[in-house]
């Protein structure tokens, strides 16, 4: 007896679990025809137009039809012409963008060729003054400290111009740069 009760439960827990599929798979169906239902709109066309030998209402709901339907081709309408409005303002504020861009590169480009200019004056003078002022015996405490002094402000410089090399390389940079430069005497 008890071979038979095991053989009956296996059938009742095979059948258990097949229902159980079942049931899942329904629910999973019927999921998929809610979001249809939600998502499709149905619209249901009036063949019948104003023809000969169509009934009185006929012809008002063959022009009601037709009103809906103009209607939505100029809600199509409207919308296409409001995505390409968008993507024309989208383009040209690109384009603004992209000039802006050059332009503070230009501007940038054109900073940093100045500094280095400077930075390349400063160098020459501190070369000129050097050669000179190491000659004389008077007053040399002085020029020393004071050459020591430019050397130090023309240092400072040199750092602040690669300071701004990186920056312009990396695309950072502006106040920072503006400061160094403070710092070093090329205001």
């Amino acid at each position: 007896m008890s071979a038979g009760g095991e053989l009956a439960r296996v059938d009742f827990d095979e059948e258990t679990a097949m229902m159980s599929k079942r049931r899942l798979e329904a629910e999973r169906l019927e999921e998929k025809l809610k979001h249809i239902n939600d998502n499709v709109t149905y619209e249901s066309k009036n063949v019948q137009g104003s023809t000969a030998g169509a009934g009185s209402g006929a012809f008002h709901e063959y022009r009601h039809s037709r009103r809906r339907e103009y209607e939505r081709l100029e809600k199509m309408d409207e919308e296409e012409e409001e995505r390409d409005v968008k993507a024309k303002f989208e383009r040209r504020k690109r384009e603004r963008e992209e000039k802006e861009r050059k332009a503070v590169e230009r501007k940038r480009e054109k900073r940093n060729a100045k500094k280095m200019k400077m930075k390349m004056k400063m160098k020459m003078k501190m070369k000129k003054e050097g050669g000179d002022g190491g000659g004389n015996d008077d007053d040399g405490d002085e020029d020393e400290g004071d050459v020591g002094g430019k050397a130090e402000a023309a240092l400072a410089a040199t750092a602040a111009v690669k300071v701004v090399a990186t920056k312009a390389e990396g695309g950072g940079g502006g106040e920072i740069e503006d400061a160094d430069a403070a710092d070093a005497g090329l205001d």
